[in-house]
């Protein structure tokens, strides 16, 4: 169902995302322009020139996240190793210097069988959304492993505010945000990537706080394999 509702979403946007893309561009343009030229304005008229380049700045956002699910091609896998994909999506993720990074990964390296491009696009949306969760300070836990069942895991624990219980079933729907301004596409796109590459994910709520995603992947018969993190 969930796949179902995400294609008819990526459709319908690109069929009018051309039509959106180039008055909010218009807009932007024109907010930068005046920006430019009112220098000297006073501070609410700074604020409000802002406010509109924002706004552009999120409409355009959500429009490429429905892109991508139109435009999201069948995953090409191949082996890949775990520790340099979330060294990959640290690297790229831009986190902000108040987040502390933990990781915590075993001795010996771990494959999966993956799209390399695509998963560093579902990693990246749970570690952002993490950022975002946090305010840009607090701690990002990432462990990595195989589980009891001999599946590749993924763990990443943020020191956010959490997610109530009966939520973390519903962060994966489409438009669905715990965040005042979230677009509500992220984990969703995450979801259907993972799940095309034969992989789970769930979303925690410990009992410590803050929120946890785990996922799991298959492994690659790539090299050798150890260090089981529990079920």
């Amino acid at each position: 169902m969930l796949k179902e509702r995400l294609a008819v979403l990526g459709h319908f946007a690109g069929s009018i995302s051309h039509e959106l893309r180039n008055p909010l561009a218009a807009i932007d343009s024109s907010a930068y322009i005046l920006k430019m030229k009112l220098s000297c304005a006073d501070e609410k008229s700074k604020t409000h020139i802002g406010r509109i380049r924002d706004n552009v700045s999120q409409s355009t956002a959500i429009i490429q996240s429905l892109l991508n699910l139109s435009r999201m091609e069948k995953p090409k896998a191949e082996p890949a190793a775990l520790a340099d994909l979330i060294s990959s999506v640290i690297g790229c993720s831009k986190l902000p210097e108040a987040v502390k990074t933990v990781l915590d990964q075993p001795g010996q390296p771990v494959f999966v069988d993956i799209d390399p491009e695509q998963m560093r696009i579902a990693l990246k949306n749970i570690v952002q959304n993490a950022v975002q969760a946090m305010d840009g300070s607090g701690t990002l836990a990432i462990s990595t492993g195989v589980s009891a069942s001999g599946e590749a895991k993924i763990a990443i624990t943020d020191s956010g505010p959490g997610i109530a219980p009966e939520q973390t079933e519903k962060v994966f729907e489409p438009l669905f945000s715990t965040k005042t301004h979230g677009i509500g596409f992220g984990l969703s796109i995450t979801k259907m990537i993972v799940e095309n590459q034969g992989g789970t994910i769930r979303a925690e709520s410990p009992a410590h706080g803050g929120a946890r995603f785990v996922l799991t992947l298959p492994i690659s018969g790539k090299g050798e394999i150890s260090n089981a993190l529990p079920a």
